[in-house]
């Protein structure tokens, strides 16, 4: 007979454990969310337009995000490390630049900050639009239960959920952005499904800026690209209520 090794076994327990859970936590809420949602329309149609919006409300991320850019911006003018630092660590900053280097520090700003700004935003709206409140509420549980532990399916289902909406950001920042730049690079890497989302749209927030003309160049970031970053992501969800806003106008 074989020995059943116990650590081994162990761990298989504990995966699945985590499984079970990741799956539930998502899984639940979004039928439950679905079920709410389709018996308002049936029964109480006044309510499910309100019902909708507040669950989207709830979903979307939290502002802080604009607010650590804005202070981060103004730590760098003043050329104040400390705060810059404590700026970045607001929106949950995991790489840490070395000492005084403010170009990694730039650089890891705006991945991050951009990032979040996709997420929080443009991600839940991409969801609420295609499968109303219930895909908005399966995004964000899945990108909190990825966040609070981690299980490698539950990462590679947020990383597929965002795939298509990072894409069609990126044609939005054609239009909010620098067009001709922008495009050329969005044509050389719109089907790559080796990049995570994060860098994915630090290469387009780069490009729509004019400062990434390929798919493959490394470049510095000042204080600057942090700031047009913030800029471009304002422009880019005004244009998205803009065109939600005719397509609701249309379907009335």
């Amino acid at each position: 007979s074989r020995l059943v090794d116990v650590g081994q076994l162990s761990r298989f327990g504990t995966y699945n454990l985590t499984g079970i859970r990741a799956v539930l936590l998502v899984a639940a809420p979004t039928i439950a969310v679905g079920l709410i949602y389709h018996w308002l329309e049936v029964h109480l149609w006044l309510l499910a337009l309100p019902f909708a919006a507040g669950v989207l409300w709830l979903c979307m991320g939290p502002v802080a995000t604009a607010r650590a850019v804005e202070a981060f911006i103004n730590a760098g003018r003043a050329n104040c490390w400390s705060a810059a630092l404590d700026a970045y660590r607001t929106i949950d900053g995991r790489e840490m630049p070395p000492e005084g280097d403010w170009l990694a520090l730039n650089r890891a700003m705006l991945e991050r900050s951009a990032y979040l700004g996709f997420s929080h935003i443009f991600a839940a709206l991409f969801w609420f639009s295609l499968l109303g409140p219930a895909g908005v509420v399966a995004y964000r549980l899945a990108c909190l239960s990825e966040q609070l532990q981690p299980w490698p399916p539950m990462n590679r289902v947020v990383w597929l959920m965002e795939w298509p909406a990072v894409r069609l950001l990126g044609l939005t920042f054609a239009f909010t952005g620098n067009f001709l730049v922008f495009i050329h690079c969005w044509k050389a890497c719109v089907f790559c499904l080796q990049r995570s989302t994060q860098a994915m749209i630090t290469l387009y927030v780069l490009a729509a800026l004019g400062a990434a003309e390929n798919s493959s160049q490394s470049l510095e970031v000042t204080r600057r690209e942090v700031a047009a970053m913030a800029r471009l992501m304002r422009r880019s969800l005004w244009f998205w209520v803009g065109a939600l806003a005719v397509v609701a106008l249309r379907g009335g």
